[in-house]
């Protein structure tokens, strides 16, 4: 999946089809609501243990990266993927105003 890039230590979850699908979803629901020239991508680490999730977005309009860690990668990818809706549906709202 060309828009989720694997660190050296999680390379394992590449071939994970559960965790690939779980990152195709969210990355459908941020783009739901996100500005029509964006660009979302799911970086995967693992440091110390922990899985670490960033969600970057890239716009002309909005630019972040949200980012989580947990000892699940499940968990930190649904943390950070929550943080991320939100601050697009923020977004989103404050433009139909």
């Amino acid at each position: 999946m060309k828009n989720v890039e694997f660190q050296e230590e999680a390379i394992a979850l590449q071939n994970d089809s559960a965790f690939l699908n779980a990152c195709r979803e969210a990355m459908e629901r941020i783009s739901e609501k996100a500005p029509s020239d964006h660009s979302v991508k799911i970086l995967v680490a693992r440091e110390d243990g922990r899985y670490r999730i960033r969600v970057r977005l890239r716009s002309a309009v909005l630019r972040f990266v949200q980012q989580s860690a947990a000892m699940s990668p499940f968990m930190a990818l649904d943390e950070a993927v929550n943080e991320a809706f939100f601050r697009v549906r923020k977004w989103s709202l404050s433009r139909a105003s």
